[in-house]
């Protein structure tokens, strides 16, 4: 069998847009939860009126790059599809795979969010507090989710791929996506200053802490996840 290229950013940029209609073929009831939960949230949002219907697409084009974040980072996973490990490469080179993936899934929702702040500010819509609050949480959301995720929060303790993190991966991932919600939601008002420092706050306080410490250990856990017999061990 010839040798298989995962290292060039086509094969990943590409592997990380397909993985949206793969986990959607597979997991319909998933997309499902997500799509009644940020229902309610904007349900909850008119009645408390953070969301004015008249401002409809003001408020929404500034919580959307948030929601992409969130969904990215919970359809995403660290470890490789099961047939990749099984292709004529080495560890080396799913390791590669796996940095270079990581970095795809930073890049493309902080560019996303980019975009829609384009157009934001084209309609006038775009606050600076917001523009930094979408940009931090972000980027704090895609690199834990990106580093930690492995399928969902529920049994990540128990993956021995995250080595000395494991007792602590599910309690991180849940806190990452906490924050992310209520970035989500605020970002769809209008943000005071005093909500931007409170928020900003929480992010320094814990993500960026959270962040450190993953950061740090991410080399190991990146050659875990290279090795399937790691990547798929669990601790009974």
């Amino acid at each position: 069998m010839e040798n298989v290229n995962l290292e060039s950013y086509k094969r990943v940029i590409r592997d990380y847009f397909q993985e949206f209609i793969r986990v959607f073929c597979m997991e319909r009831v998933r997309f499902l939860a997500l799509f009644l939960g940020f229902g309610s949230i904007f349900v909850w949002g008119i009645w408390a009126e953070r969301i004015r219907m008249d401002k409809i697409f003001a408020d929404w084009i500034n919580g959307i790059p948030i929601l992409f974040a969130l969904v990215s980072g919970v359809l995403h996973r660290v470890p490789l599809p099961f047939m990749m490990y099984l292709v004529p490469c080495s560890r080396e080179q799913r390791e590669r795979y796996i940095q270079r993936m990581l970095a795809v899934k930073v890049a493309v929702p902080m560019g996303f969010g980019l975009l829609c702040d384009g157009l934001a500010a084209w309609a006038g819509a775009l606050s600076l507090y917001v523009f930094v609050l979408q940009m931090a949480g972000i980027f704090f959301l895609s690199c834990l989710c990106g580093m930690l995720n492995e399928g969902g929060i529920i049994g990540a303790e128990k993956r021995i791929a995250y080595g000395d993190l494991q007792p602590f991966a599910a309690v991180l991932l849940a806190v990452c996506n906490i924050v992310g919600m209520a970035v989500f939601i605020i970002c769809m008002g209008s943000v005071s200053q005093v909500e931007f420092w409170i928020v900003i706050s929480v992010m320094v306080l814990f993500l960026l802490p959270m962040l450190a410490a993953v950061g740090k250990r991410w080399g190991q856990i990146r050659r875990n996840f290279a090795d399937y017999e790691m990547a798929a061990g669990i601790v009974e």
